[in-house]
């Protein structure tokens, strides 16, 4: 599952390369969505992508079908309240990412925050900067604990990484001298 997918390019290219995996890119807006949703119903041959699917969804409000689908859970580049409920971080935003995830899935969250150029959003959002790995493991770590995440890594992606993300970010970051890769894994607990 992507949440926050944004253009959809994550979720597409991922069922194209695992035909026998399904895939579930969802984001609150739909409008970038179009091209990308209209390129999964072509015959495969063709481009297509008949395990992928794309739904209209806040990330407050995720439909209940969704109660513990996902076995991965993929957060790129996200903005706005998305950024700010997994920053600040937001337990009901954490809870109902919790939700969707079997016991044991793996959350994957990629950032890519310059706090100067960036500054007028972080403070929007209630977000003081730095945004390191203490502020990772002091202040985020525990409030994905109580909502059944424990988090296992996190640190600073290096550029030769970022292609590998497959998304239209990643894409544009790989002009930018400034901004930074963070990366943060959790797991979900297992309930017993």
């Amino acid at each position: 599952m992507d949440i926050g997918t944004g253009d959809g390019r994550f979720v597409y290219q991922m069922a194209r390369k695992n035909p026998n995996r399904l895939y579930i890119g969802i984001d609150a807006s739909s409008e970038a969505l179009v091209k990308t949703s209209e390129k999964i119903y072509r015959n495969p041959k063709h481009g297509g992508a008949k395990n992928a699917l794309f739904l209209q969804a806040r990330v407050e409000a995720l439909p209940p079908e969704l109660h513990r689908v996902a076995d991965e859970v993929h957060i790129h580049f996200p903005w706005g309240s998305l950024l700010g409920g997994l920053i600040k971080p937001d337990e009901t935003v954490l809870r109902s990412i919790r939700s969707v995830c079997k016991d044991g899935a793996l959350v994957e969250v990629i950032t890519s925050i310059d706090e100067d150029r960036d500054a007028t959003e972080l403070k929007r959002l209630g977000i003081e900067p730095p945004i390191d790995d203490e502020y990772v493991s002091e202040f985020m770590a525990p409030h994905f604990q109580r909502v059944g995440f424990s988090i296992t890594e996190h640190g600073l992606l290096a550029p030769d990484n970022w292609p590998t993300l497959c998304t239209s970010w990643a894409a544009k970051l790989k002009s930018s001298g400034t901004r930074h890769v963070r990366y943060l894994i959790a797991q979900a607990a297992v309930h017993t």
